[in-house]
């Protein structure tokens, strides 16, 4: 089955195809200067990493190493991406720039470290991290230093979204017979707030740019849905 990549208006007007690649292109995530998307094709068989640049109608490669090629998520500045790679026999958090140059490992650890996500100025990153067990939210610098871990709700979590004034981390929090859950917290994993009690899925929180508001996915009444 073939996806390719569109762009549109926000109301679903302008549509461009943006791949031709006659393959499975999927998960685009667009620089924020605008100028760039980064997405995830299995065009060469296997499923690597693509930087689309915007003025010059091309693709190039961004990670195309053996193994998963996944989660890129841009620095403020649009100068540096963040992705998991598997090619060290688990998933690890790595630095690169959008030319596929200068790869910067940050995290060495026998867990699986995913989901990275930049904070608004570009100084820190939250991901994800099994290494105490179960999955949960630890935030570093962007050099890899100052780990540690900020979540301790009990069960398991995901999903961390930054708000872009910087002040709140979205998550999801999942424990045994609750269902997922949407909380919130300060990047100190401070003032701890469950926002949804439906008992059902709740996922993929993201923010609104003035951050007043927060979009995700229920499946609270039977199908998928949006709910802010």
């Amino acid at each position: 089955k073939i996806k390719e990549i569109y762009i549109g208006d926000y109301d679903g007007g302008t549509v461009t195809q943006v791949t031709h690649h006659n393959s499975i292109s999927i998960r685009p995530e667009f620089s924020p200067d605008g100028t760039k998307i980064a997405y995830l094709s299995y065009k060469d068989r296997f499923p690597f990493l693509y930087i689309y640049d915007r003025r010059t109608g091309k693709s190039t490669p961004l990670s195309t190493r053996a193994g998963l090629n996944h989660a890129p998520a841009w620095s403020p500045d649009s100068r540096r991406i963040a992705l998991t790679l598997s090619k060290d026999g688990n998933t690890e958090i790595y630095l690169k720039n959008p030319d596929g140059t200068g790869e910067q490992r940050l995290t060495n650890e026998r867990g699986s470290d995913t989901s990275p996500v930049f904070s608004p100025v570009g100084n820190q990153i939250a991901f994800v991290s099994d290494r105490a067990g179960r999955p949960n939210i630890y935030v570093m610098n962007t050099d890899g230093s100052g780990l540690h871990r900020i979540s301790y709700q009990g069960g398991s979590s995901y999903d961390p979204a930054w708000s872009p004034d910087g002040k709140w981390i979205a998550y999801i929090v999942e424990k045994s017979g609750e269902g997922l859950e949407l909380y919130t917290m300060t990047p100190d994993g401070q003032n701890v707030r469950q926002l949804t009690f439906s008992g059902g899925s709740n996922e993929s929180p993201t923010w609104s740019p003035d951050s007043r508001h927060i979009m995700f996915g229920s499946s609270r009444s039977g199908n998928s849905q949006l709910y802010t």
